[in-house]
């Protein structure tokens, strides 16, 4: 019996150590992140010029582009700790678990779907990230669930390294990728199916935000996993408002 008991603390001992392990990596790596996303931030002006570019990439932005041509632009959600520079990889898996340095990294970075086209740009602009539980990433976007914070935080700010962009965020809601494939859409084919997909998401959303989208608009799709079911997923989908 006394070996038994041996043993069993032993395990415990072991399960202790490598839950301590787990959870110091994780915050540290959480830490690491926050810190090098400030000092990208560094490295663009306080009043950016969206007037002045170099080799067609915004002059603000040039210099982070040099240094990871993955980057594509910067994502900014009010009210939130969103405030990040945004890559897009030849594939959806690369940035999932790596840094903007293409370093390894368990929260990964927000990334557009290798499918869309930030250029001309597709109809439908959709930015992925993980839902981390120290609030990092896309941790905060399920503030979009309360309606009172939407009212006071409808405008989402995505620039990409071509264009500045004001989005209004026009319904949010949780779903699957089999109940809805929000996310095969890229490209509106046409008209009756861009207002497919809106009707989906009024219809889904929480709340009734009075806004809407008509064919020609330009979306923002904004997701993240939701912890319900495995396959949850929290969205917010949002309209461009600006010209440029």
């Amino acid at each position: 019996m006394k070996k038994i008991m041996t043993v069993i603390e032993l395990l415990l001992i072991l399960v202790i150590t490598v839950c301590a392990l787990f959870f110091g990596l994780y915050f540290w790596q959480g830490h690491k992140t926050k810190t090098e996303v400030e000092e990208l931030k560094e490295q663009i002006p306080v009043e950016v010029d969206y007037s002045q570019y170099h080799d067609g990439i915004f002059d603000a932005y040039y210099e982070l582009y040099t240094q990871n041509e993955d980057f594509s632009g910067w994502l900014k959600v009010p009210g939130t700790p969103i405030d990040y520079p945004v890559m897009q990889a030849k594939d959806n898996e690369f940035y999932l678990h790596r840094d903007f340095y293409k370093e390894r990294r368990y929260s990964g970075i927000p990334f557009a779907d290798y499918q869309c086209d930030l250029y001309t740009p597709s109809t439908n602009i959709i930015i992925y990230a993980h839902n981390m539980k120290d609030g990092s990433m896309f941790g905060g976007l399920s503030e979009y669930e309360d309606k009172a914070f939407y009212e006071r935080n409808k405008i989402i700010s995505f620039n990409t390294v071509y264009a500045k962009g004001e989005y209004e965020v026009i319904g949010a809601f949780r779903t699957t990728p089999a109940r809805f494939s929000y996310h095969e859409f890229i490209n509106a084919g046409s008209e009756a199916e861009f207002d497919a997909f809106i009707s989906n998401v009024k219809k889904l959303s929480i709340y009734d935000t009075n806004s809407s989208a008509q064919f020609g608009d330009k979306l923002l799709t904004l997701s993240t996993c939701a912890y319900n079911t495995d396959d949850e997923r929290f969205v917010v989908v949002a309209k461009k408002i600006n010209e440029n």
